[in-house]
């Protein structure tokens, strides 16, 4: 099957969760023992509407074009970090990269559902015009808060696109802000030294127990998996993202190991980074110093 080439454009997680809320986020044991955001009114507010797009166009032989763009847009009064994370919202929907992102209007900015549409709508038409109807093709992309303090509010995106061929496009992906400048944390913020041998083994022990290993039926070494030279491991590409009771590194598909292990991620709790983290992370940690964190990545 060829692949048409489209201005690729993210994609959303069905099935997913659309709420409103007026909530900080703090986390919650599952049943299941694994550790996940969840929101409640304890710490400042943040304010969101549901907002949602989906549309679809049948081809031949069964086949369609799919779009769905939905989640948890920030609304109320504004402020830097509410004007920062719509921006990225936006960004996420058009799939520019970021130094040829054109921001939409203000206007278009203060009203979720408007952008969602118009996004959604852009997205079908670039899809329909490269498109001949005998393959499938699939846009869809959503986000929501997954962790609020005073401090910090860290916004999950879930994205998926397929254009023909033998899989799709996934990213998952987190971005945490400063409440009060609104700027999106760096590794270099979070985490000023960068990459040491220590921080390093305490990140390649992470993946292997929680992600790689966590059914113990994994068998082999961790740079055997990650497929390393001498276990030179680096920070991901992916910013960090800043969760109720860690940090969690999370590499994108094909930055380690094959495409079938996804994105590998892994949380370590603020205890064991504390010697690796900034003085404002420092302050994150002392709300949250939880010995031992069984990760979850959201909506999982």
């Amino acid at each position: 099957m060829k692949i048409k080439a489209f201005r690729l454009l993210p994609a959303i997680l069905t099935g997913a969760l659309l709420i409103s809320i007026a909530a900080a986020c703090s986390s919650k044991t599952q049943k299941d023992g694994t550790d996940e955001a969840t929101c409640d009114e304890t710490e400042g507010k943040f304010t969101t509407d549901s907002v949602f797009y989906a549309d679809s166009v049948a081809g031949t032989d069964g086949f369609s074009v799919i779009v769905k763009f939905g989640g948890q847009y920030p609304v109320g009064e504004e402020s830097p970090v509410v004007d920062s994370i719509r921006l990225t919202i936006a960004q996420m929907l058009s799939a520019a990269p970021v130094d040829k992102f054109t921001p939409p209007s203000k206007s278009l900015l203060s009203n979720g559902q408007a952008l969602v549409d118009s996004t959604g709508r852009a997205a079908m038409r670039d899809m329909q015009e490269e498109w001949d109807g005998s393959w499938g093709m699939e846009n869809m992309c959503t986000f929501r808060p997954i962790f609020i303090n005073d401090i910090v509010i860290t916004y999950w995106f879930e994205n998926y696109i397929y254009g023909g061929g033998a899989h799709g496009f996934s990213a998952n992906l987190a971005r945490s802000y400063d409440r009060s400048t609104g700027r999106q944390f760096t590794w270099d913020e979070v985490i000023p030294g960068g990459m040491t041998p220590q921080l390093r083994e305490l990140i390649l022990s992470g993946l292997w127990m929680q992600y790689f290993n966590k059914d113990k039926d994994q068998t082999g070494n961790i740079n055997d998996v990650l497929q390393l030279v001498d276990g030179k491991l680096e920070l991901p590409s992916y910013a960090p993202q800043i969760m109720p009771h860690g940090i969690r590194f999370s590499y994108g598909e094909y930055e380690i190991a094959a495409y079938c292990w996804g994105e590998p991620s892994c949380l370590i709790p603020y205890s064991s980074l504390k010697p690796f983290l900034s003085k404002k992370m420092q302050s994150v940690a002392d709300k949250n110093t939880a010995d031992v964190v069984k990760d979850r990545q959201p909506g999982k």
